[in-house]
């Protein structure tokens, strides 16, 4: 069943995703997840979960803008973590917190254990 079928509103189907983490204050996305690690919502089309997380909550994203994920996890939905910056101010943030010596900390398969441990899954750091 599409989602524009079983939730009559994007509101209604971003929040059937949303689970609160209470320990880091991150809103984790729990549907379909991008091959890089970012939430997805399907409704009426394909949409990145944090942008709608944005616009529900009234904040804007201007054309040429990118929504920054200041706590670093990808699958975060909260509008309290997320900034509209610049392409550049994005790319040079997430360099900073990918450590060349663990890797680890670098691409989506992080944020996915990250997201099966906040959710009490088997994945293991």
């Amino acid at each position: 069943m599409r989602s524009s079928t079983k939730y009559p509103t994007i509101r209604e189907a971003f929040w059937a995703h949303v689970q609160p983490e209470p320990n880091t204050g991150c809103w984790l996305w729990d549907g379909p997840v991008s091959g890089n690690g970012y939430g997805r919502l399907s409704f009426r089309g394909g949409h990145q979960a944090h942008r709608i997380s944005l616009l529900i909550h009234g904040v804007g994203i201007p054309s040429g803008m990118e929504a920054d994920h200041l706590c670093r996890v990808r699958c975060c939905v909260s509008p309290d973590h997320l900034e509209v910056v610049t392409h550049q101010v994005n790319t040079q943030r997430g360099k900073v917190t990918q450590c060349p010596q663990d890797p680890l900390s670098q691409g989506p398969s992080l944020q996915r254990r990250e997201f099966n441990n906040a959710k009490g899954g088997l994945a293991r750091l």
